[in-house]
């Protein structure tokens, strides 16, 4: 049996695209059985330093995930890749990530007797959104519930196996929009050390300055903290400033420039994008992650960020009514849960800077939890785990 995963946002060496099709690659590489051969395909415009990363990937699609409104797009280059490795209807396709354009075209091309079979994973609910405050519009929940309604609905099932994370939000809502029960997967996570180092800085923000994921209320806490005492110290990663309007755009850079002017020994501020082995080096060095992501955008959606502390055993500070909250209230990680206000974000400022305080004052209690909790991370998020589960939905076993 043929397995061919395509990653079509896959285009540069860091991000949570990059190490999951990485952790496949090392799968494949080191699988020694004759039961099954693994093919990784890319985005066409993957850099050559993503590119020669890999063992072998071929350079076939022609679109993110969002980079078009037109699935025929996406219908076209999966048929060129099921020309290119001579599928039948005994071998499968996986998209790692999909969403609307992945699944029209997998199901029109499952309509062939000679079609493989496909397993399509969903990540989140939201397309990306230019001005992130616009998910507040009760017409942008319809709109998309409605189109996952009309594709999910149509979806014949026998040979298109649509799954979701493990959001059980995102889950719940996708199938009872669908009518039928979703399968989960949970993502895999590469991880080349999942030791933690010493800690060189007590709190950090990592990844894509996105408005969305709370940089602002972040950079907030930051300046009142600092305001009082001099013994904290912050690391910012911000490669990536978008989807704020641009009067708030205008504002978080002048409040960036307020830190390093005022504060440049309590800050370390990365503006580039970072390596998937850079970004890893970072992140183990960090005592705890801040992750004041907005719910609106985070309930049904996992963070990969904190997937990865989990893993190392590194504790974060999050957002009620977030994945990640709930898994800090169940006891699955370890971490503090702040109250965030979706209408108000100097009260939330507020109540992020007191978690943050409540953290500091007793940092060993969230560490020594988050050891504990380590193995299980690194088990649910596990490479074999992952094939496993994907080769279980192909062949319907």
């Amino acid at each position: 049996m043929k397995i061919v995963f395509i990653e079509p946002n896959l285009k540069d060496n860091f991000g949570h695209v990059y190490t999951v099709m990485r952790a496949i690659d090392d799968y494949a590489k080191s699988y020694r059985d004759n039961k099954y051969e693994f093919f990784l395909v890319s985005n066409e415009n993957i850099k050559n330093k993503a590119l020669n990363s890999f063992n072998k990937i071929y350079p076939e699609a022609t679109a993110g995930c969002f980079e078009t409104k037109n699935p025929t797009i996406v219908k076209n280059y999966i048929t060129d890749i099921i020309k290119k490795f001579n599928l039948k209807e005994s071998d499968g396709i996986v998209f790692p990530t999909a969403h609307f354009n992945e699944i029209i075209a997998a199901e029109k091309l499952s309509k062939k007797t000679s079609s493989p079979n496909f397993l399509l994973h969903i990540h989140q609910f939201y397309p990306p959104m230019q001005d992130s405050d616009s998910i507040k519009n009760k017409n942008v929940y319809n709109s998309n519930k409605i189109r996952f309604q009309k594709i999910l609905r149509q979806n014949s099932r026998e040979k298109v196996t649509i799954a979701t994370t493990r959001s059980e939000k995102l889950n719940k809502i996708l199938s009872r929009i669908a009518r039928y029960k979703l399968p989960t997967i949970d993502v895999p996570m590469y991880l080349k050390n999942n030791k933690k180092s010493d800690a060189e800085f007590s709190f950090s923000f990592l990844g894509d300055g996105r408005r969305e994921k709370g940089l602002h209320l972040f950079v907030e806490s930051a300046i009142s903290l600092l305001m009082k005492s001099d013994e904290y110290n912050f690391l910012f990663h911000i490669p990536n400033l978008r989807y704020f309007s641009e009067e708030k755009l205008n504002n978080i850079k002048l409040r960036i420039d307020y830190l390093k002017k005022n504060y440049a020994k309590n800050i370390v501020l990365i503006e580039k994008k970072l390596t998937s082995d850079e970004y890893e080096e970072v992140l183990q060095k960090t005592k705890c992650v801040i992750l004041p992501y907005n719910p609106l955008h985070y309930d049904k959606r996992i963070s990969g960020i904190a997937e990865e502390c989990g893993c190392l055993g590194i504790p974060v500070i999050t957002s009620k009514g977030t994945v990640v909250g709930e898994n800090i209230d169940n006891r699955e990680q370890s971490g503090i849960v702040f109250k965030y206000y979706k209408e108000n974000d100097t009260l939330t400022t507020k109540s992020l800077l007191n978690a943050i305080t409540t953290f500091n004052k007793n940092p060993d209690h969230y560490e020594n939890l988050a050891t504990k909790l380590k193995l299980k991370f690194l088990k649910k998020t596990n490479i074999n785990r992952y094939i496993d589960s994907c080769v279980k939905l192909l062949t319907k076993t």
